[in-house]
């Protein structure tokens, strides 16, 4: 970033980082200090647990994101049908991954896959609707052109994501290579947050293994790092847990936090376009340097208001599930 920064014959420069992207940020912001000028960090991840201990984080925030999700079906049980409480409509999902388990959709859509579509549609509730109606179909009309519409293999560009993905987290610190600390860490928390677990715990399991890796994670921040303006989400987000964000907060000295309360989405800055609180703080950061003078409180936007024929639009028109398991810092 920085042979970027110099190339581009800049003494100073701007920054706006997502998820791992605030990590990122943090660093050079840490490492080259006299080079930020304005940085914005939006949903942060926890810098103090690089990366093994954020990825037990995220199991727990995902969980509690599903949670929440059953529960916004079961509020709209007029258009889905899958039961009025949380209850029933945990019920029916792990009824319906039971028997894909058994006989896949189409031969491809199996449990793993049907995992793959819940943790991946729990970063934004723009996405609920589709999954949503997908599960109603299945459940209630035995009719599998739902989830199977959002399914797709990954392709190279998907291929060539989790290699980086891989790379660049195991190298940025030396994971627990004793396997037995990560079966028995999945093991405590699957019995209270099992929605994520496994997943993510093969998905970066191939750090267990690397042979390289940092011997000390940077330490993030230091008094001479630039003011900066950190967003995230209360009471969660999932991938980026709302500790991690004071742990970024506290380690920047000198930065303003923004929090958006009743919020579950990953990205709130530009993400939300509707919401002018956050849009209003991080343009003005950015055009004119003009932060808070303490930090403030954003409500978040509200979770979508289905209607059969949207949800049904919506679950036709989504996209390809990854293959890739989204419980991820990145």
């Amino acid at each position: 970033m920085d042979v970027i920064r110099a190339a581009l014959g800049e003494q100073k420069i701007n920054y706006l980082g997502y998820s791992y992207g605030t990590y990122l940020g943090s660093v050079y912001a840490t490492l080259f200090p006299t080079h930020a000028r304005r940085f914005i960090l939006d949903s942060n991840v926890d810098p103090t647990g690089v990366w093994y201990d954020d990825n037990l984080g995220q199991n727990v925030a995902f969980d509690k994101s599903f949670h929440e999700f059953l529960r916004w079906i079961a509020s709209n049980d007029a258009v889905f049908h899958l039961g009025t409480t949380e209850a029933k409509v945990s019920k029916a999902w792990y009824g319906m991954r039971a028997a894909l388990k058994k006989n896949p959709a189409g031969g491809v859509v199996g449990a793993a896959e049907f995992d793959n579509a819940g943790s991946g549609d729990m970063y934004s509730d723009s996405t609920w609707p589709a999954l949503a109606q997908a599960v109603s179909d299945y459940v209630n009309k035995h009719d599998d052109a739902g989830i199977l519409a959002q399914y797709g293999p990954t392709d190279l560009a998907g291929e060539n994501g989790n290699t980086i993905y891989t790379v660049v987290s195991c190298n940025d610190q030396v994971w627990p290579h004793n396997l037995q600390k990560w079966y028995g860490d999945a093991a405590k928390q699957y019995q209270k947050y099992p929605f994520l677990v496994y997943g993510n715990l093969w998905f970066n399991m191939p750090c267990a293994f690397w042979p390289y890796g940092a011997r000390q994670a940077t330490r993030v921040g230091s008094t001479n790092v630039p003011n900066t303006s950190s967003c995230s989400t209360r009471p969660v987000t999932p991938a980026t847990p709302y500790d991690g964000a004071l742990n970024m907060h506290k380690a920047l000295r000198g930065s303003k936090l923004v929090t958006v309360t009743g919020q579950f989405n990953h990205g709130q800055y530009l993400y939300q376009s509707k919401n002018t609180c956050t849009l209003g703080y991080g343009n003005d950061y950015l055009l004119t340097g003009k932060l808070p003078k303490t930090d403030v409180t954003c409500v978040g936007d509200p979770h979508p208001t289905p209607t059969a024929a949207a949800a049904k639009s919506q679950a036709k028109a989504a996209p390809g599930l990854s293959n890739d398991l989204p419980g991820r810092a990145f």
